[in-house]
């Protein structure tokens, strides 16, 4: 119930026992008192006297209503979803029975909107018309998606950003939680907040996770299989060492970054091919988004086993990347701000694409395969080198997977030491492949073969893999010295080595 203000006048709401009091000048008043459900009463020219109290009490009528019944349930299972149901545009709300999902909401004659949202699901509304005196019947089937808390780390020094990530949720029909953090390490989230959601988005315009206190609640957090989105154009310079002041370990043992320099030079942001931002650019200053990227970071990555960059800088390194082959966690990593994407329907499409991500399958067949050396091997006519292949099992569910190795194009004599054998979901084997060089090979000989390393559990699935065996080429020494004469040090460590 509220008084509804004249020029002059003032509003109030009743209490629970549906007490008010309105503090008014003296004069005269036209008070009108009404609720949803109700019809309204309206009392013309009430006089109010300076210093007494006037007493004025309504009798509200309610409207004759209908019902809106029926259930919310989980797609696909059928389960019962606890769901809130609120009547937007109005004070009604109700949560859905836990038992059977069931829902009963009484209404005035009307069209309504009903709005439903409960965590780890779509958001769903349907406007029904309601009739008094009748029951509307209409079911809910909610979507699963992940449980999501959105971290804003930037409230408590004025920078937040999050209404960009609410944004591009509420977009996709998403429910999330919020958590803002306002006094830094005192209500920075700990393992118990995080724990309870299957992933975290954490907004970090100027500051990082390490900076406000959480290292250890994200090491722990990942290591128990939770799923991290971080964004924020200085989290490298906080947390990767930057600064020379500041360090957070998670970055290295858990994101597998390197900080490389704190100002991108370029504000042109490109998916990488064959990444889940394959096709995409993205302009990250300019109206349409925050334009507050004064120092993007440059990252890279430190261990490829986990780790792979998905997006770059236009003419600089990486600005973002995915981990998570091979771990019991996946973690997205922008080395920029979300917020500065300066277009709505960019912002959703990268969110979009990274919550799909988060969600999709773990890599059922995959192998890698790569040369020790980087560089050809050289060795003495009538000598023998080994190239060293590290062969690795990237598929991550399901059994082994027995390796075939073969060659092409060896004319020297070339072996295989281990032509087959088999390897367990991320299991690695570094693999001797041994060339004997012809006694009769000339300076700068080389024979140039394929190593074909082929899977069981998907015979499609083949490796080609280069490998170079060549024979000393010659060498110019040249002799620079003014004073003292040094050449017979460099001609004793070339006869020594043939």
């Amino acid at each position: 119930m509220g008084g509804v203000p004249g020029p002059g006048g003032s509003q109030t709401t009743t209490d629970a026992q549906g007490r008010y009091r309105l503090l008014l000048s003296a004069g005269a008043y036209d008070v009108t008192a009404g609720a949803f459900g109700y019809t309204s009463q309206a009392v013309h020219n009430r006089t109010v006297i300076t210093g007494q109290t006037t007493v004025q009490d309504f009798t509200l009528t309610a409207l004759p209503t209908g019902q809106v019944a029926g259930t919310v349930r989980e797609e696909g299972s059928g389960s019962p979803v606890s769901a809130t149901l609120t009547v937007l545009g109005t004070p009604v709300t109700t949560t859905a029975s836990p038992t059977d999902g069931s829902y009963n909401i009484a209404l005035p004659g009307g069209v309504y909107t009903l709005h439903v949202r409960a965590l780890g699901y779509r958001v769903v509304t349907a406007t029904l018309i309601v009739t008094a005196g009748e029951t509307t019947a209409y079911s809910f089937t909610l979507t699963p998606i992940p449980r999501i808390l959105l971290v804003d780390s930037g409230r408590w020094y004025y920078r937040s950003q999050i209404g960009y990530y609410r944004e591009a949720l509420d977009g996709m029909a998403y429910a999330y939680d919020e958590w803002a953090v306002k006094h830094p390490p005192a209500d920075t989230p700990v393992i118990t907040d995080l724990l309870p959601y299957d992933l975290v988005i954490w907004s970090a315009p100027e500051d990082s996770p390490g900076y406000v206190g959480a290292n250890g609640t994200i090491t722990r957090y990942l290591s128990a299989g939770g799923n991290l989105f971080l964004s924020g154009q200085d989290v490298g310079y906080w947390d990767g060492g930057g600064s020379g002041s500041t360090y957070a370990p998670y970055y290295e043992t858990h994101l597998y970054a390197r900080f490389v320099k704190d100002d991108a030079g370029s504000r042109q942001v490109v998916g990488l091919t064959g990444t889940l931002f394959a096709g995409l650019t993205m302009t990250i200053e300019g109206a349409g988004g925050a334009d507050n990227q004064r120092w993007p970071d440059v990252i890279t990555v430190t261990n490829p086993d986990y780790a792979a960059p998905v997006l770059r800088y236009e003419g600089d390194g990486s600005a973002g990347q995915q981990v998570g082959l091979c771990r019991p966690y996946r973690a997205l990593y922008l080395a920029f701000g979300f917020e500065a994407i300066n277009d709505v329907a960019t912002r959703q499409e990268v969110m979009r694409r990274s919550l799909d991500w988060f969600v999709g399958p773990r890599q059922a067949v995959g192998l890698e395969a790569r040369a020790v050396s980087t560089t050809p091997l050289v060795g003495p006519p009538g000598g023998v080198i080994t190239h060293w292949v590290r062969v690795r099992n990237t598929g991550e569910v399901g059994g082994k997977d027995t390796v075939h190795l073969a060659l092409d194009g060896a004319d020297w004599s070339t072996t295989i030491l281990t032509p087959t054998f088999s390897l367990a979901p991320c299991q690695a084997l570094t693999v001797p492949i041994r060339v004997t060089i012809p006694a009769t090979a000339t300076w700068d000989q080389a024979n140039r073969f394929t190593l074909t390393v082929r899977s069981t559990v998907s015979p499609a699935l083949q490796l080609a893999l280069p490998l170079t065996s060549k024979a000393p080429a010659p060498v110019l020494l040249v002799d620079d010295d003014r004073w003292y004469p040094q050449e017979q040090v460099y001609q004793g460590a070339l006869e020594a080595a043939g």
